[in-house]
């Protein structure tokens, strides 16, 4: 079963002995261990008698990999009040990260029960059933939450989220505009998760690569290279340090049972042989991920239409893309020739534009793509706008900004206006 990054629930106790474990809580936060468990230790010798400190108690323990103890404390809690939303919350946090999955998952229900738009709990409840293949009961548990509590912008992400993965496009546009317009511009910044990438993730890329060429040149399975993977080799002669998959290319008639072959050792699909969605999108994308590195690798299949090429990025978006048709010609990188578009310059101005040259920081092909095709474009801008709240969350203002420029040349959302007119002002992100 999956680890899930769960949300606990902390209040401001009413009683003056428990304001240590508020203390030891941030110290946890902040990364100082012994200083929370030190004060987790000190707090187990009072004597709370509010359901608010147990609770807390319960949140400490869980921060320290004690989910046993956790549940103990939260059931504390709910002796003490069997209303105590929160204490449900952190009791269904508890019971999940000490392997008891369903009764994490009644703890949270039992959460929502007595507070309806619970944001934690509604978020937990809804990754808990996604991760056991419930989605449309997340979709339903997210909707409830927003119903009773509708200026979270939280919960409508979520639900954005599981509507675009159910493929109810109308529902994850409505809702990703709605939390567009709510979510907060703080001028704290987080870290852009690139930034904890090892400096030698080039390297697993480079891996992934060769061990993919590898198989299918073991398997007499043609392939070449597209995308972000022929455009850093081919202008930077390395892979992005922060490509977290590669992008190759097929012809539409090659057996797709031969690549699941092709690639049965060190290769897991990311969804499985059978999976009704990997059987409705195979025709025109395979994903895998490579076992060793953890780095993705999505297979393209090329489809011939006259004197042009589509392809298709498959579930949940369909976002598609039609091209001239084109030959192969080799590029010679890592001492191996390796098949690309023949020219590539005309294959790399059909998907990035003329200015392919130039590195562009945040540029998102999805919406960016000029050989994007008409019909999927507002799926793709859909996609974009997640990934805009996504980048305001992680205060990546300038990310932000130029992912709000993307979607505004692609559709004039006024969403999308007001929120960089919200954005710090910067000449990294200029408004």
């Amino acid at each position: 079963m999956a680890s899930l990054q769960l949300e606990v629930r902390v209040l401001n106790s009413p009683e003056l002995a428990a304001h240590g474990v508020l203390q030891a809580i941030r110290a946890s936060e902040s990364g100082n261990r012994d200083v929370a468990a030190r004060g987790y230790r000190d707090a187990l010798s009072a004597r709370f008698l509010h359901p608010d400190s147990w609770s807390n108690l319960a949140a400490l323990a869980i921060a320290l990999e004690d989910p046993l103890a956790a549940r103990q404390h939260a059931t504390r809690a709910l002796q003490l009040d069997r209303r105590h939303a929160d204490a449900w919350t952190n009791l269904g946090v508890a019971s999940w990260h000490a392997g008891q999955h369903r009764e994490g998952a009644q703890a949270m229900s039992q959460a929502l029960q007595f507070a309806p738009g619970l944001a934690p709990a509604a978020l937990n409840y809804a990754l808990m059933l996604r991760v056991v293949g419930r989605l449309a009961q997340a979709h339903d548990i997210l909707a409830a939450a927003v119903q009773a509590n509708p200026g979270e912008w939280r919960l409508h992400l979520a639900l954005a989220e599981t509507g675009r993965l159910l493929e109810r496009h109308d529902v994850a546009r409505r809702h990703a505009l709605a939390a567009l317009g709510m979510v907060p511009v703080t001028a704290k910044q987080t870290p852009s998760p690139v930034a904890h990438r090892s400096e030698h993730h080039g390297d697993l890329v480079i891996q992934t690569l060769i061990a993919t060429a590898d198989a299918f040149r073991d398997a007499g399975l043609p392939f070449h290279l597209i995308g972000g993977t022929l455009l850093a080799l081919y202008r930077d002669g390395t892979p992005f340090p922060h490509d977290k998959d590669i992008d190759l290319g097929m012809p539409f008639d090659v057996d797709r049972d031969a690549v699941y072959q092709a690639l049965a050792g060190g290769f897991t699909p990311v969804l499985p042989k059978d999976d009704p969605r990997a059987v409705a999108s195979r025709q025109w994308i395979l994903g895998f991920t490579h076992q060793p590195t953890g780095i993705g690798v999505d297979l393209l299949f090329m489809h011939p239409h006259g004197d042009m090429v589509r392809l298709n990025m498959g579930w949940p978006d369909h976002i598609g893309t039609e091209m001239p048709a084109y030959g192969l010609e080799m590029l010679r990188w890592q001492d191996r020739d390796w098949p690309m578009p023949s020219p590539p310059e005309r294959y790399l101005e059909g998907i990035y534009g003329p200015g392919w040259r130039k590195p562009e920081r945040h540029y998102d092909t999805q919406v960016s793509n000029p050989s994007r095709t008409q019909e999927s474009l507002p799926r793709a801008v859909t996609l974009g706008l997640m990934r805009l709240v996504e980048a305001v969350r992680a205060g990546q203002w300038a990310k932000a900004d130029a992912l709000g420029q993307q979607i505004l040349a692609r559709e004039d959302l006024a969403e999308v206006r007001r929120l960089r007119a919200r954005l710090p002002k910067s000449p990294m992100a200029p408004v």
